[in-house]
């Protein structure tokens, strides 16, 4: 009998085929990053039957993306601050203390974060 997330990964993987994706394009390599507490504006996307799927808001987006501080995220981050309509590294950093709390194990330091901020939002000043 197959497990849930093993029939998710099934059908991830089937999906990748059909539309060239890379087959892990569907992972739990972002669990790590996801803060505690709900996402109250996460959009609902489908419900059927008893599943409920749901997007994260660009909030909870952006400080996942922040907290993992990875090189592609880059552009990312710079599209959600915009959406956001974040033009400080200080504010974009606020909202990732504010959502993992200030002893957060997943967050470095505020001084990298804000690196990371400053480098996303410098070209759009």
């Amino acid at each position: 009998m197959n497990k849930p997330e093993q029939t998710v990964q099934e059908l991830a993987t089937e999906m990748a085929a059909k539309l060239g994706l890379d087959p892990r394009w569907l992972n739990n390599a972002a669990r790590a990053y996801v803060p505690d507490g709900e996402d109250s504006e996460a959009a609902l996307i489908a419900v059927a039957d008893n599943l409920v799927l749901r997007v994260a808001s660009p909030r909870f987006l952006l400080v996942m993306k922040l907290a993992a501080g990875r090189d592609r995220d880059i552009p990312d981050i710079g599209v959600l601050c915009q959406a956001l309509d974040i033009k400080s590294a200080d504010a974009a950093v606020d909202v990732a203390i504010e959502l993992y709390g200030e002893d957060s194990i997943q967050l470095s330091d505020r001084d990298d974060l804000l690196l990371i901020a400053s480098e996303v939002l410098e070209p759009f000043h």
